[in-house]
């Protein structure tokens, strides 16, 4: 099941290369950094605990899985599915800012959720660091028809929600930060940690997904917490870009190489990597694409 959100780095279009990486079994998936859920939905693992920081990415999330029907209606009501001016745009990211200003988490903010991702552009989040606000630009898309070959604003049909929401039903969803995933770990679970990248000099790194950013201790902390799981006696899998700093710091894994195209700058392509805590059968490099 694709993802109804499109989501900086997400992997969903990478899952044929990432799949076969994974163990044949194991207890409970354990995926720190949600996002829009590529991983977690193209898996579909029996039982599962997602985490993410962002309070209103996961709100999307559980609002989903409890009431589909409801947000799908609520987000066609917001209009501008099929024609969307820049005046639109504005206003509903204008109302989108004081749902954030109330800190309100219901179906209403789950709709303009899925509205501003699908008419921002390139789908990304970014709140200012001092206001609290987001503030990403429109993405200039007015006219929006089926056939359109790369149609970014066309929203997921209401059946295709309600099949999110049965995936979701096993999913132990949270709005922690990533840290707090190790006190749950144990033993033959899974860990799959998807975090911002790390500095690359090819540029493409980001991290404003929340106001806060992600600092290098973070990224320190990531893989602290990927040796603490490891030794617990779980499979743990990264991914991250291809650099001499990437290598440095997941010393102790076993990396796989895959191609892919950025995201954040669609057009260039770099090579990624996927870090593994036990080796998998041998693999070869296969170009897939984000």
């Amino acid at each position: 099941m694709k993802p109804l959100i499109k989501w900086a780095g997400g992997k969903q279009n990478l899952l044929k290369f990432l799949r076969p990486l994974l163990p044949e079994k194991w207890n409970v998936w354990h995926e720190p950094f949600l996002g829009g859920g590529g991983m977690l939905l193209g898996i579909e693992p029996e039982k599962a605990i997602a985490y993410d920081c962002n309070s209103q990415l996961i709100n999307f999330h559980m609002q989903i899985r409890e009431r589909p029907v409801e947000v799908h209606s609520m987000a066609m009501s917001l209009g501008g599915w099929k024609f969307c001016t820049r005046e639109l745009y504005y206003q509903r990211r204008g109302e989108f800012n004081e749902l954030l200003k109330g800190g309100v988490l219901n179906a209403e903010s789950a709709a303009y959720f899925i509205w501003i991702n699908k008419h921002c552009f390139n789908g990304l989040y970014r709140i200012n660091p001092n206001t609290g606000a987001y503030n990403v630009s429109w993405n200039k898309e007015e006219h929006i028809t089926k056939e359109r070959k790369h149609n970014t604003v066309a929203i997921a049909s209401e059946e295709d929600f309600i099949s999110v929401a049965k995936l979701l039903e096993n999913a132990d969803i949270r709005c922690e930060d990533f840290r707090g995933f190790i006190d749950n770990v144990g033993p033959g679970d899974f860990v799959f940690l998807d975090p911002p990248y790390l500095p690359d000099p090819a540029g493409g790194s980001f991290v404003d997904y929340n106001k806060d950013g992600f600092a290098m201790q973070d990224h320190e902390d990531v893989v602290r917490l990927a040796l603490e799981a490891r030794d617990r006696g779980a499979y743990v899998m990264a991914t991250n870009n291809d650099s001499p700093l990437t290598r440095e710091m997941w010393s102790e894994f076993h990396f796989h190489e895959y191609s892919t195209r950025m995201c954040i700058k669609p057009g260039r392509k770099r090579t990624e990597v996927a870090m593994t805590s036990w080796e998998p059968e041998p693999l070869d490099t296969i170009d897939r694409f984000c």
